[in-house]
C-alpha cells in the first residue's frame, strides 16, 4: 500500500479527473444554473494542474515540483518554434474555415475587425481553465512521464485520448452528446496532443510556451466566428472536420520531417 501512494501517475489520475469529474458531473446532475456556485464547479478543471504539481511531488520531491515550476516560465526558447507556436493555431482555424466554405456555400464576409476578438475580456479569461488549468497536467507531468517508456508520437496520442474523455463530464451535453461528437472531438485532442508535443520538445519542456499554445487554440476558435460572421451552422458542422483534416496534414509534416521521436535532437528534450 505504501508503494502504491508512492506512484506519482496513480495522484495525478486521482488529483486530476477525480475532482473535475466530481464538479462537472455535479453541474449536470443537480442542474446548476448560473451562479457563483457553477462557476466555482466549473474551475474544478484546473485541480489538472494541481493533479501535475502534486504528481511531480510524489515522484521528485521538493525538487521535482520546482523544476515543473520552473518550466512553467521558460519563454527563452527558439524564435522559430515561438513562430509556429503562434502560426499553427490561425492557420488551422483560417485554412479549416476555407475548406468547409469551399464545400458549402462560401465562407460568406470577411470581417478584419473580427480579430480583434482575441482581447476581448472572455477570451483572455480563457487563460485561467484549460490552458493554465490543464498544462501542468498534460504537458508538465504526463506527456514527459510517458516519453520515458514510449515514443512521442505514442506517447501523444496516449496523452491526447486521455485529454479528451477527461472532457466528457463538462461536454456532456454538446460535444460528447452523440457518439459520433464524442469521437471526433477525442480524435482532434489526439492529434493537437502529436502536435504540442513536438513544440514541448523543442521548447526545452517549457509549459509556458504549451500555455499559450493551448490558448491560442482557445482563443482562435473563439474569434473566427466573429471573422466570418455569415457562416451558417451547416458550414460549422463542415469545420469540425475540416479543421480535424488540416490538424491531421500537420502531425503527419511533422512526422516526416522530425521522425517518430519528433525531434531530430534528441539530447535536448526534457
Amino acid at each position: 500500500m505504501a508503494k502504491l501512494l508512492k506512484n506519482p501517475m496513480l495522484w495525478f489520475f486521482l488529483v486530476a479527473f477525480g475532482m473535475p469529474w466530481l464538479g462537472w458531473s455535479s453541474i449536470y446532475f443537480f442542474d446548476v444554473q448560473a451562479s457563483p456556485w457553477r462557476t466555482a464547479l466549473f474551475y474544478t478543471g484546473d485541480f489538472c494542474s494541481i493533479g501535475g504539481l502534486v504528481a511531480m511531488y510524489v515522484q521528485g520531491g521538493k525538487a521535482g515540483a520546482v523544476e515543473l515550476l520552473k518550466r512553467c516560465v521558460r519563454w527563452r526558447v527558439s524564435a522559430l518554434w515561438w513562430g509556429i507556436v503562434f502560426a499553427i493555431p490561425l492557420l488551422t482555424g483560417l485554412v479549416g474555415y476555407l475548406i468547409a466554405g469551399a464545400m458549402h456555400e462560401g465562407t460568406g464576409s470577411f470581417v478584419l475587425s473580427g480579430f480583434s476578438m482575441y482581447f476581448a475580456p472572455r477570451v483572455l479569461m480563457n487563460f485561467t481553465t484549460g490552458p493554465w488549468g490543464e498544462e501542468l497536467g498534460w504537458r508538465g507531468f504526463l506527456t514527459p512521464k510517458l516519453l520515458e517508456t514510449q515514443n512521442a508520437v505514442v506517447a501523444s496520442l496516449i496523452v491526447g485520448f486521455l485529454w479528451g474523455i477527461w472532457h466528457l463530464p463538462l461536454y456532456i451535453t454538446s460535444a460528447f452528446s452523440t457518439f459520433e461528437g464524442g469521437l471526433s472531438f477525442t480524435i482532434s485532442t489526439m492529434l493537437t496532443s502529436v502536435i504540442m508535443t513536438a513544440i514541448l520538445l523543442h521548447t526545452r519542456g517549457s509549459v509556458l510556451v504549451a500555455v499559450i499554445y493551448h490558448w491560442l487554440l482557445n482563443a482562435t476558435s473563439m474569434t473566427l466566428p466573429s471573422v466570418f460572421p455569415e457562416f451558417d451552422a451547416e458550414a460549422a458542422n463542415v469545420y469540425l472536420y475540416s479543421e480535424i483534416g488540416v490538424k491531421a496534414v500537420i502531425v503527419a509534416i511533422f512526422i516526416l520531417i522530425l521522425g517518430p521521436n519528433l525531434t531530430r535532437n534528441p539530447r535536448s528534450v526534457i
